[in-house]
Protein backbone atom coordinates (compact mmCIF):
# COMPACT_ATOMS: atom_id res chain seq x y z
CA UNK A 1 0.00 0.00 0.00
CA UNK A 2 1.97 3.00 -1.29
CA UNK A 3 2.41 6.01 0.77
CA UNK A 4 0.14 4.46 4.04
CA UNK A 5 1.62 3.95 7.20
CA UNK A 6 0.10 0.66 8.98
CA UNK A 7 -0.34 0.86 12.61
CA UNK A 8 -1.52 -2.60 14.02
CA UNK A 9 -1.16 -5.07 17.27
CA UNK A 10 -0.91 -1.85 19.16
CA UNK A 11 -3.51 -1.09 22.22
CA UNK A 12 -2.79 2.47 22.50
CA UNK A 13 -1.15 5.27 20.71
CA UNK A 14 -0.87 8.57 22.14
CA UNK A 15 -0.36 11.74 20.78
CA UNK A 16 3.30 12.43 20.69
CA UNK A 17 4.17 9.26 19.43
CA UNK A 18 1.54 10.01 16.54
CA UNK A 19 3.16 12.52 15.54
CA UNK A 20 6.77 11.71 15.44
CA UNK A 21 6.24 8.72 13.34
CA UNK A 22 4.10 11.22 11.18
CA UNK A 23 7.84 13.51 10.70
CA UNK A 24 9.27 10.61 9.93
CA UNK A 25 6.97 9.20 7.37
CA UNK A 26 6.45 12.79 5.58
CA UNK A 27 5.16 10.88 2.05
CA UNK A 28 2.10 9.58 3.99
CA UNK A 29 -0.87 10.16 2.63
CA UNK A 30 -3.30 7.88 4.22
CA UNK A 31 -3.12 5.65 7.58
CA UNK A 32 -4.85 2.59 8.31
CA UNK A 33 -5.36 2.22 11.93
CA UNK A 34 -5.05 -1.76 12.86
CA UNK A 35 -5.93 -3.81 16.06
CA UNK A 36 -6.17 -0.50 18.28
CA UNK A 37 -8.28 -0.34 20.88
CA UNK A 38 -8.26 3.52 21.77
CA UNK A 39 -6.98 6.65 20.35
CA UNK A 40 -6.34 9.97 22.03
CA UNK A 41 -8.47 12.79 21.48
CA UNK A 42 -5.86 14.97 19.92
CA UNK A 43 -4.24 11.74 18.27
CA UNK A 44 -4.39 14.05 14.77
CA UNK A 45 -4.03 17.44 15.07
CA UNK A 46 -4.58 20.49 12.80
CA UNK A 47 -1.75 20.46 10.77
CA UNK A 48 -2.16 16.39 10.43
CA UNK A 49 -5.71 16.63 9.41
CA UNK A 50 -4.56 19.04 6.44
CA UNK A 51 -2.58 16.34 4.65
CA UNK A 52 -4.30 13.44 5.04
CA UNK A 53 -7.64 12.71 2.43
CA UNK A 54 -8.38 8.63 3.24
CA UNK A 55 -8.67 6.36 6.77
CA UNK A 56 -9.53 2.98 7.26
CA UNK A 57 -10.03 1.82 11.19
CA UNK A 58 -9.71 -1.18 10.94
CA UNK A 59 -11.16 -4.35 13.55
CA UNK A 60 -10.31 -3.25 17.41
CA UNK A 61 -11.13 0.28 17.74
CA UNK A 62 -14.48 0.85 19.10
CA UNK A 63 -14.23 4.78 20.09
CA UNK A 64 -13.21 7.50 18.22
CA UNK A 65 -12.91 10.63 20.89
CA UNK A 66 -14.24 14.09 20.86
CA UNK A 67 -12.79 16.56 18.01
CA UNK A 68 -10.46 13.41 16.80
CA UNK A 69 -10.69 14.60 13.37
CA UNK A 70 -11.73 18.32 13.64
CA UNK A 71 -11.19 20.44 10.91
CA UNK A 72 -9.73 18.05 8.64
CA UNK A 73 -9.57 17.45 4.88
CA UNK A 74 -11.02 13.95 4.77
CA UNK A 75 -12.76 12.74 2.26
CA UNK A 76 -13.21 9.06 2.79
CA UNK A 77 -13.40 6.88 5.99
CA UNK A 78 -14.10 3.66 6.48
CA UNK A 79 -15.18 2.89 10.56
CA UNK A 80 -15.38 -0.70 10.22
CA UNK A 81 -15.86 -1.71 13.82
CA UNK A 82 -15.97 1.74 15.19
CA UNK A 83 -19.56 1.64 18.02
CA UNK A 84 -18.80 5.15 19.23
CA UNK A 85 -17.91 8.69 17.86
CA UNK A 86 -17.26 11.66 20.29
CA UNK A 87 -18.48 15.08 19.94
CA UNK A 88 -17.33 17.39 17.41
CA UNK A 89 -15.35 14.26 16.12
CA UNK A 90 -15.79 14.89 12.42
CA UNK A 91 -16.90 18.79 12.77
CA UNK A 92 -15.59 21.03 9.42
CA UNK A 93 -14.30 18.26 7.53
CA UNK A 94 -15.88 20.38 4.78
CA UNK A 95 -14.25 17.64 1.76
CA UNK A 96 -15.86 14.42 3.56
CA UNK A 97 -17.93 13.06 1.10
CA UNK A 98 -18.22 9.24 2.22
CA UNK A 99 -18.05 7.06 5.48
CA UNK A 100 -19.10 4.06 6.33
CA UNK A 101 -21.30 4.21 9.90
CA UNK A 102 -22.55 0.64 9.63
CA UNK A 103 -21.52 -0.45 13.17
CA UNK A 104 -21.75 2.92 14.73
CA UNK A 105 -24.37 2.75 17.40
CA UNK A 106 -23.25 6.03 19.68
CA UNK A 107 -23.29 9.17 18.29
CA UNK A 108 -22.26 12.89 20.06
CA UNK A 109 -23.06 16.18 19.33
CA UNK A 110 -22.00 18.36 16.13
CA UNK A 111 -20.05 15.14 14.96
CA UNK A 112 -20.73 16.07 11.01
CA UNK A 113 -21.29 19.56 11.58
CA UNK A 114 -20.41 21.51 8.37
CA UNK A 115 -19.68 18.36 6.75
CA UNK A 116 -20.64 20.42 3.58
CA UNK A 117 -19.87 17.80 0.76
CA UNK A 118 -21.44 14.68 2.76
CA UNK A 119 -24.50 13.41 0.37
CA UNK A 120 -25.70 10.12 2.05
CA UNK A 121 -26.00 9.02 5.52
CA UNK A 122 -27.04 5.37 6.88
CA UNK A 123 -28.36 6.02 10.65
CA UNK A 124 -29.60 2.44 10.75
CA UNK A 125 -27.74 1.26 13.97
CA UNK A 126 -27.98 5.38 15.68
CA UNK A 127 -31.28 5.17 18.25
CA UNK A 128 -31.03 8.57 19.07
CA UNK A 129 -29.60 11.16 16.78
CA UNK A 130 -27.99 13.71 18.71
CA UNK A 131 -27.86 17.79 18.64
CA UNK A 132 -26.39 19.40 15.78
CA UNK A 133 -25.31 16.10 14.35
CA UNK A 134 -25.64 16.92 10.75
CA UNK A 135 -26.35 21.08 10.88
CA UNK A 136 -25.27 22.57 7.54
CA UNK A 137 -24.79 19.35 5.28
CA UNK A 138 -25.77 21.78 2.94
CA UNK A 139 -25.27 18.53 0.05
CA UNK A 140 -27.19 16.27 2.17
CA UNK A 141 -29.64 14.68 0.46
CA UNK A 142 -30.72 11.18 2.09
CA UNK A 143 -31.05 10.03 5.35
CA UNK A 144 -32.10 6.41 6.44
CA UNK A 145 -32.87 6.05 10.17
CA UNK A 146 -33.32 2.65 11.98
CA UNK A 147 -36.83 1.86 12.57
CA UNK A 148 -36.09 2.01 16.83
CA UNK A 149 -34.70 5.51 16.13
CA UNK A 150 -36.26 7.38 19.32
CA UNK A 151 -35.01 10.66 19.38
CA UNK A 152 -33.67 13.39 16.69
CA UNK A 153 -31.70 16.33 18.47
CA UNK A 154 -31.96 20.12 18.35
CA UNK A 155 -30.90 21.34 15.18
CA UNK A 156 -29.79 17.96 13.82
CA UNK A 157 -30.78 18.54 10.34
CA UNK A 158 -30.63 22.40 10.36
CA UNK A 159 -30.10 24.01 7.03
CA UNK A 160 -29.85 20.75 5.27
CA UNK A 161 -31.05 22.71 2.27
CA UNK A 162 -30.76 19.76 -0.29
CA UNK A 163 -32.26 17.09 1.63
CA UNK A 164 -35.53 15.55 -0.57
CA UNK A 165 -37.33 13.52 1.99
CA UNK A 166 -37.08 11.57 5.51
CA UNK A 167 -38.93 8.72 6.65
CA UNK A 168 -40.10 9.35 10.95
CA UNK A 169 -39.99 6.05 12.52
CA UNK A 170 -42.97 4.55 14.16
CA UNK A 171 -41.10 4.12 17.15
CA UNK A 172 -39.94 7.97 17.70
CA UNK A 173 -40.38 10.06 20.76
CA UNK A 174 -39.13 13.21 20.46
CA UNK A 175 -37.98 15.33 17.63
CA UNK A 176 -36.05 18.02 18.61
CA UNK A 177 -36.44 21.75 18.53
CA UNK A 178 -35.04 23.81 15.09
CA UNK A 179 -34.38 19.66 13.89
CA UNK A 180 -34.97 20.66 10.42
CA UNK A 181 -35.25 23.71 10.07
CA UNK A 182 -34.43 25.39 6.84
CA UNK A 183 -33.79 22.01 4.74
CA UNK A 184 -35.86 23.97 2.02
CA UNK A 185 -35.82 21.06 -0.40
CA UNK A 186 -37.93 19.43 1.79
CA UNK A 187 -41.54 18.47 -0.07
CA UNK A 188 -43.72 15.69 2.32
CA UNK A 189 -43.46 14.88 6.01
CA UNK A 190 -44.90 12.64 8.06
CA UNK A 191 -45.18 12.47 11.82
CA UNK A 192 -46.07 10.11 13.69
CA UNK A 193 -47.23 10.52 17.61
CA UNK A 194 -44.56 11.80 19.25
CA UNK A 195 -43.39 14.73 21.22
CA UNK A 196 -42.34 17.80 18.77
CA UNK A 197 -40.28 20.92 20.11
CA UNK A 198 -40.37 24.61 18.94
CA UNK A 199 -39.72 25.07 15.22
CA UNK A 200 -38.95 21.67 14.05
CA UNK A 201 -39.38 22.47 10.44
CA UNK A 202 -39.83 26.06 10.41
CA UNK A 203 -38.52 27.83 7.38
CA UNK A 204 -38.97 24.90 5.05
CA UNK A 205 -39.89 26.86 2.23
CA UNK A 206 -40.79 23.99 -0.57
CA UNK A 207 -42.55 21.83 2.29
CA UNK A 208 -45.92 21.13 0.22
CA UNK A 209 -47.38 18.51 2.57
CA UNK A 210 -47.98 17.45 6.75
CA UNK A 211 -49.27 14.54 7.94
CA UNK A 212 -49.58 15.13 11.77
CA UNK A 213 -50.45 12.70 14.09
CA UNK A 214 -48.59 14.51 17.42
CA UNK A 215 -50.84 15.63 20.10
CA UNK A 216 -49.09 19.01 19.99
CA UNK A 217 -47.84 21.27 17.65
CA UNK A 218 -45.34 23.72 19.25
CA UNK A 219 -45.06 27.46 18.68
CA UNK A 220 -43.09 28.38 15.66
CA UNK A 221 -43.55 24.64 14.10
CA UNK A 222 -43.88 24.74 10.54
CA UNK A 223 -43.47 28.58 10.51
CA UNK A 224 -42.99 30.55 6.79
CA UNK A 225 -43.44 27.03 5.47
CA UNK A 226 -44.59 29.45 2.30
CA UNK A 227 -46.13 26.51 0.19
CA UNK A 228 -47.39 23.90 2.51
CA UNK A 229 -50.76 23.46 0.86
CA UNK A 230 -51.92 20.09 2.40
CA UNK A 231 -52.62 19.57 6.25
CA UNK A 232 -53.52 16.57 7.91
CA UNK A 233 -54.04 17.69 11.72
CA UNK A 234 -57.25 15.53 12.70
CA UNK A 235 -56.01 14.30 16.26
CA UNK A 236 -54.22 17.30 17.19
CA UNK A 237 -55.28 18.76 20.30
CA UNK A 238 -53.35 21.94 20.73
CA UNK A 239 -51.90 24.27 17.89
CA UNK A 240 -49.14 26.58 19.41
CA UNK A 241 -48.21 30.01 18.82
CA UNK A 242 -46.82 31.01 15.26
CA UNK A 243 -46.81 27.24 14.28
CA UNK A 244 -48.55 27.87 10.80
CA UNK A 245 -47.37 32.11 10.74
CA UNK A 246 -46.91 32.90 7.34
CA UNK A 247 -47.99 29.50 5.51
CA UNK A 248 -49.16 31.43 2.81
CA UNK A 249 -50.74 28.53 0.45
CA UNK A 250 -52.74 26.68 2.90
CA UNK A 251 -56.68 26.65 1.97
CA UNK A 252 -58.29 24.42 4.43
CA UNK A 253 -57.84 23.64 8.13
CA UNK A 254 -60.01 20.31 8.79
CA UNK A 255 -59.30 19.56 13.02
CA UNK A 256 -60.66 18.63 15.73
CA UNK A 257 -57.81 20.74 17.74
CA UNK A 258 -58.52 22.04 21.27
CA UNK A 259 -56.50 25.07 21.57
CA UNK A 260 -55.30 27.13 19.23
CA UNK A 261 -52.60 30.08 20.52
CA UNK A 262 -51.70 33.36 19.79
CA UNK A 263 -51.27 33.84 15.84
CA UNK A 264 -51.10 30.06 15.07
CA UNK A 265 -52.47 30.66 11.66
CA UNK A 266 -51.61 34.84 11.09
CA UNK A 267 -50.96 35.98 7.38
CA UNK A 268 -52.26 32.34 5.68
CA UNK A 269 -53.39 34.54 3.08
CA UNK A 270 -55.44 32.04 0.89
CA UNK A 271 -57.12 30.35 4.12
CA UNK A 272 -60.43 29.65 2.92
CA UNK A 273 -61.96 27.51 4.89
CA UNK A 274 -61.66 26.24 8.34
CA UNK A 275 -63.51 23.22 10.39
CA UNK A 276 -62.83 23.14 13.99
CA UNK A 277 -66.11 21.66 15.72
CA UNK A 278 -64.58 20.66 18.80
CA UNK A 279 -62.43 23.70 19.60
CA UNK A 280 -62.45 25.33 23.02
CA UNK A 281 -60.14 28.25 22.69
CA UNK A 282 -59.18 30.49 19.82
CA UNK A 283 -56.09 32.61 21.39
CA UNK A 284 -55.91 36.49 19.87
CA UNK A 285 -54.59 36.68 16.37
CA UNK A 286 -55.21 33.04 15.37
CA UNK A 287 -55.89 34.09 12.42
CA UNK A 288 -54.85 37.25 11.59
CA UNK A 289 -55.29 38.59 7.80
CA UNK A 290 -56.34 36.06 7.00
CA UNK A 291 -58.35 37.77 3.88
CA UNK A 292 -59.35 34.79 1.57
CA UNK A 293 -61.54 33.18 4.86
CA UNK A 294 -65.18 32.54 3.64
CA UNK A 295 -66.25 29.65 5.36
CA UNK A 296 -66.13 29.24 9.03
CA UNK A 297 -67.65 26.26 10.94
CA UNK A 298 -66.51 26.70 14.76
CA UNK A 299 -68.56 26.22 18.01
CA UNK A 300 -70.69 29.25 18.98
CA UNK A 301 -69.80 29.87 22.96
CA UNK A 302 -66.23 30.18 21.86
CA UNK A 303 -64.88 33.21 22.31
CA UNK A 304 -63.01 35.27 19.83
CA UNK A 305 -60.99 37.88 21.22
CA UNK A 306 -59.43 39.45 17.97
CA UNK A 307 -58.50 36.00 16.41
CA UNK A 308 -59.97 37.17 13.02
CA UNK A 309 -58.11 40.46 13.18
CA UNK A 310 -57.76 41.92 9.89
CA UNK A 311 -59.75 39.41 7.90
CA UNK A 312 -62.44 41.12 5.57
CA UNK A 313 -65.24 39.89 7.64
CA UNK A 314 -66.46 40.61 11.00
CA UNK A 315 -67.02 37.24 13.17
Amino acid sequence: MNNTIILQLIKYINYDDFINMLKINKRTRSILLNNIEYCDNEIIDQKCNETYKIIKIDNQIKKICDSCFENSNLKNVDLCNVAILGKDCFRNSCKLKNINLHYVVSIDDSCFENCHKLKNVDLDSIINIPNNCFAKCYNLKTILLSNNTQSIGDQAFYYCKKLESIDIPQNMIMMGSRCFESCSNLKKITIPKCILLKGCFMNCENLEEANISASIIPNDCFMNCVKLNKLVILNVEVIGENAFYKCRNLKIINSNVKILLNSCFAHCHKLETIILPNVQIISKYSFMNCYSLNNINIPKNVALDDAFYGCNQDY
